[in-house]
């Protein structure tokens, strides 16, 4: 029940993050939603990174057992995103925008199929 708690909590943070992205995209002259991130202010981008922190946190504390079972899952990759999103910050150098449009999809995916197949639930 530990894992699946800890699963459905990062995927409600993933889908939160998703709409707050969405939210503050900006529009181009004919409205079109672009996804230029230089439109995105400190703020919204600093919010954005404490959601990616505590998705890499919740997903970390996943048992050893469960990370076996599920070795396709970037563990490596999640156990540094909170380093990656606050450590790295001092040093200009913070991959937010990296983490959540090159990673996060494909750790969204690999959560929501853990959970149909593990649990019947994707939480939607």
């Amino acid at each position: 029940m530990e894992n699946e708690k800890l699963l459905v909590d990062a995927l409600e943070l993933i889908y939160k993050l998703d709409a707050t992205v969405e939210r503050y995209k900006g529009r181009n002259e004919h409205r079109e939603l672009v996804t230029d991130d230089r439109i995105m202010d400190d703020m919204v981008e600093d919010g954005i990174a404490c959601k990616l922190h505590f998705i890499g946190k919740y997903l970390s504390r996943t048992s050893e057992e469960f990370k076996m079972k599920h070795q396709d899952v970037p563990w490596n990759l999640i156990a540094a995103i909170p380093y990656l999103v606050s450590y790295e910050y001092k040093f200009g150098k913070r991959p937010v925008w990296n983490l959540y449009y090159e990673e996060l999809p494909e750790i969204k995916e690999l959560v929501i199929s853990i959970l149909k197949e593990e649990y019947g639930s994707d939480s939607e």
